[in-house]
Protein backbone atom coordinates (compact mmCIF):
# COMPACT_ATOMS: atom_id res chain seq x y z
CA UNK A 1 0.00 0.00 0.00
CA UNK A 2 1.44 3.46 -1.04
CA UNK A 3 1.76 5.95 1.41
CA UNK A 4 0.59 8.49 -1.08
CA UNK A 5 -0.83 11.33 2.23
CA UNK A 6 2.48 12.81 2.00
CA UNK A 7 3.88 14.51 -1.11
CA UNK A 8 7.50 14.57 -2.04
CA UNK A 9 10.02 15.92 -4.81
CA UNK A 10 12.86 13.50 -3.71
CA UNK A 11 13.11 10.89 -6.82
CA UNK A 12 14.96 8.88 -4.01
CA UNK A 13 10.88 8.64 -1.89
CA UNK A 14 10.36 4.89 -0.65
CA UNK A 15 6.72 5.39 0.31
CA UNK A 16 5.57 1.41 0.13
CA UNK A 17 6.55 -1.82 1.81
CA UNK A 18 6.45 -3.02 -1.88
CA UNK A 19 9.65 -0.56 -2.76
CA UNK A 20 12.82 -2.11 -2.99
CA UNK A 21 14.59 -0.53 -0.17
CA UNK A 22 11.76 -0.92 1.82
CA UNK A 23 12.06 -4.87 1.47
CA UNK A 24 15.87 -4.58 2.01
CA UNK A 25 15.42 -2.53 5.34
CA UNK A 26 12.70 -5.31 6.61
CA UNK A 27 15.17 -7.95 5.61
CA UNK A 28 18.18 -6.29 7.54
CA UNK A 29 16.23 -6.15 10.33
CA UNK A 30 16.71 -9.89 11.08
CA UNK A 31 20.10 -11.66 11.76
CA UNK A 32 19.31 -14.07 9.20
CA UNK A 33 19.16 -10.99 6.56
CA UNK A 34 22.20 -9.47 8.03
CA UNK A 35 24.19 -12.18 7.24
CA UNK A 36 22.97 -13.34 4.04
CA UNK A 37 23.27 -9.36 2.73
CA UNK A 38 26.36 -8.97 4.75
CA UNK A 39 24.79 -5.58 5.18
CA UNK A 40 23.83 -3.89 8.65
CA UNK A 41 21.65 -1.27 9.81
CA UNK A 42 23.24 2.10 11.41
CA UNK A 43 20.20 4.31 13.63
CA UNK A 44 20.77 8.08 14.09
CA UNK A 45 23.51 10.35 12.82
CA UNK A 46 25.66 10.27 15.49
CA UNK A 47 26.00 6.44 15.18
CA UNK A 48 26.50 7.15 11.31
CA UNK A 49 29.10 9.80 11.38
CA UNK A 50 31.32 7.31 13.59
CA UNK A 51 30.51 4.72 11.09
CA UNK A 52 31.98 6.71 8.25
CA UNK A 53 34.77 8.22 10.12
CA UNK A 54 35.58 4.73 11.07
CA UNK A 55 36.00 3.59 7.73
CA UNK A 56 32.73 1.53 7.25
CA UNK A 57 31.56 1.50 4.45
CA UNK A 58 27.65 3.71 4.09
CA UNK A 59 25.79 1.99 1.09
CA UNK A 60 22.64 4.67 1.63
CA UNK A 61 20.85 6.77 4.41
CA UNK A 62 17.29 7.20 4.89
CA UNK A 63 15.55 9.79 6.84
CA UNK A 64 11.65 10.37 7.66
CA UNK A 65 9.34 12.61 8.90
CA UNK A 66 10.54 16.37 9.77
CA UNK A 67 14.20 14.97 9.98
CA UNK A 68 16.67 16.17 8.11
CA UNK A 69 20.26 14.84 6.99
CA UNK A 70 22.96 17.28 8.15
CA UNK A 71 25.46 18.78 5.60
CA UNK A 72 28.21 17.61 8.02
CA UNK A 73 27.26 14.10 7.24
CA UNK A 74 26.26 14.43 3.65
CA UNK A 75 30.04 16.08 3.10
CA UNK A 76 31.26 12.83 4.37
CA UNK A 77 29.32 10.37 2.10
CA UNK A 78 30.84 9.12 -0.75
CA UNK A 79 29.59 10.81 -4.06
CA UNK A 80 27.96 6.93 -4.91
CA UNK A 81 26.06 7.39 -1.54
CA UNK A 82 22.13 7.70 -2.20
CA UNK A 83 19.73 9.32 0.26
CA UNK A 84 16.47 8.30 0.41
CA UNK A 85 13.49 10.39 2.18
CA UNK A 86 11.16 7.65 3.66
CA UNK A 87 7.32 8.27 4.30
CA UNK A 88 6.64 8.75 7.90
CA UNK A 89 4.00 6.34 7.89
CA UNK A 90 5.74 4.07 5.56
CA UNK A 91 8.82 3.79 8.02
CA UNK A 92 6.20 2.89 10.86
CA UNK A 93 5.17 -0.03 8.59
CA UNK A 94 8.93 -1.10 8.13
CA UNK A 95 9.65 -1.19 11.67
CA UNK A 96 6.77 -2.45 13.04
CA UNK A 97 7.86 -3.90 16.64
CA UNK A 98 11.16 -2.58 16.16
CA UNK A 99 12.59 0.93 17.48
CA UNK A 100 11.59 3.61 14.91
CA UNK A 101 14.52 5.67 13.86
CA UNK A 102 14.27 8.63 11.88
CA UNK A 103 16.84 8.94 10.13
CA UNK A 104 19.42 5.50 9.44
CA UNK A 105 21.96 3.89 7.47
CA UNK A 106 22.71 0.82 5.62
CA UNK A 107 26.55 -0.17 5.30
CA UNK A 108 28.44 -2.84 4.82
CA UNK A 109 29.39 -5.19 7.80
CA UNK A 110 32.71 -4.62 8.51
CA UNK A 111 35.31 -7.34 8.25
CA UNK A 112 35.76 -9.62 11.53
CA UNK A 113 38.93 -8.53 13.13
CA UNK A 114 41.31 -11.69 13.93
CA UNK A 115 43.42 -11.92 17.48
CA UNK A 116 45.86 -11.12 16.11
CA UNK A 117 45.65 -7.74 15.97
CA UNK A 118 45.84 -8.08 20.26
CA UNK A 119 49.84 -7.45 19.38
CA UNK A 120 49.41 -4.13 17.71
CA UNK A 121 46.83 -3.20 20.78
CA UNK A 122 49.19 -2.05 23.88
CA UNK A 123 46.72 -1.65 26.24
CA UNK A 124 44.23 -3.73 28.17
CA UNK A 125 41.64 -5.78 26.55
CA UNK A 126 38.12 -6.50 27.74
CA UNK A 127 36.94 -9.88 27.37
CA UNK A 128 33.73 -10.47 27.53
CA UNK A 129 32.52 -14.28 28.07
CA UNK A 130 28.73 -15.35 27.36
CA UNK A 131 27.32 -11.68 27.37
CA UNK A 132 24.57 -11.84 24.86
CA UNK A 133 22.10 -8.87 25.97
CA UNK A 134 23.76 -6.41 23.35
CA UNK A 135 22.29 -3.50 25.12
CA UNK A 136 24.81 -4.57 27.87
CA UNK A 137 27.96 -5.15 25.82
CA UNK A 138 27.04 -1.31 23.64
CA UNK A 139 27.40 0.05 27.21
CA UNK A 140 30.13 -1.94 28.49
CA UNK A 141 31.65 -1.09 24.77
CA UNK A 142 31.19 2.81 25.18
CA UNK A 143 32.56 2.76 28.64
CA UNK A 144 35.72 0.79 28.08
CA UNK A 145 36.11 3.43 24.99
CA UNK A 146 36.13 6.17 28.19
CA UNK A 147 38.44 4.13 30.45
CA UNK A 148 40.94 4.28 27.47
CA UNK A 149 41.14 0.35 27.16
CA UNK A 150 42.50 -0.70 23.84
CA UNK A 151 39.66 -2.97 22.71
CA UNK A 152 36.66 -5.44 23.13
CA UNK A 153 36.82 -9.36 22.92
CA UNK A 154 33.85 -11.48 23.01
CA UNK A 155 33.61 -14.97 23.67
CA UNK A 156 31.12 -17.39 22.33
CA UNK A 157 29.66 -14.63 20.21
CA UNK A 158 29.26 -14.15 16.80
CA UNK A 159 30.90 -11.58 14.35
CA UNK A 160 27.57 -10.78 12.96
CA UNK A 161 26.13 -10.30 16.30
CA UNK A 162 28.64 -7.27 16.93
CA UNK A 163 26.40 -5.14 14.82
CA UNK A 164 23.32 -5.71 15.85
CA UNK A 165 21.35 -2.25 16.04
CA UNK A 166 20.38 -2.28 19.41
CA UNK A 167 24.63 -3.18 20.23
CA UNK A 168 25.47 -0.12 17.81
CA UNK A 169 22.80 2.36 19.42
CA UNK A 170 23.67 1.45 23.01
CA UNK A 171 27.58 1.79 22.05
CA UNK A 172 27.03 5.43 20.32
CA UNK A 173 28.48 3.96 17.55
CA UNK A 174 31.93 3.63 19.13
CA UNK A 175 31.51 -0.10 18.23
CA UNK A 176 33.08 0.92 15.09
CA UNK A 177 36.00 2.91 16.70
CA UNK A 178 37.41 0.16 18.98
CA UNK A 179 38.34 -2.93 17.73
CA UNK A 180 36.20 -5.47 18.66
CA UNK A 181 36.88 -9.36 18.04
CA UNK A 182 34.48 -12.27 18.34
CA UNK A 183 35.80 -15.94 19.04
CA UNK A 184 35.06 -18.59 21.23
CA UNK A 185 36.65 -19.13 25.21
CA UNK A 186 39.30 -22.25 23.99
CA UNK A 187 40.41 -20.37 21.08
CA UNK A 188 41.16 -16.93 22.76
CA UNK A 189 42.69 -19.09 26.39
CA UNK A 190 44.72 -21.53 23.68
CA UNK A 191 45.75 -17.68 22.04
CA UNK A 192 47.14 -16.08 25.43
CA UNK A 193 48.74 -18.99 26.81
CA UNK A 194 50.56 -19.32 23.00
CA UNK A 195 51.69 -15.65 22.66
CA UNK A 196 52.07 -15.42 26.81
CA UNK A 197 49.19 -13.09 27.83
CA UNK A 198 48.08 -12.12 31.10
CA UNK A 199 44.89 -12.87 31.78
CA UNK A 200 42.70 -11.29 34.80
CA UNK A 201 39.45 -13.04 35.88
CA UNK A 202 36.91 -11.27 37.73
CA UNK A 203 34.15 -12.76 40.54
CA UNK A 204 30.83 -12.20 38.86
Amino acid sequence: MTDSTIPSTNPNFVDSLIHPQAILIRQLLTRTGRIELSRILIDDEENILQAVDSGVEIESVYYAGDEIVSNELKNKLSTQTKIYEVAKRTTKKIFENDKITRIFAIAKTPKPIGLDAIKNIQRDMVVLEDVSISGNIGAITRTSLALGVGGIILLNTEHPDIYDRRLIRASRGYVFVLPVIATTTDTFINYAKQNGLQVLVTNA
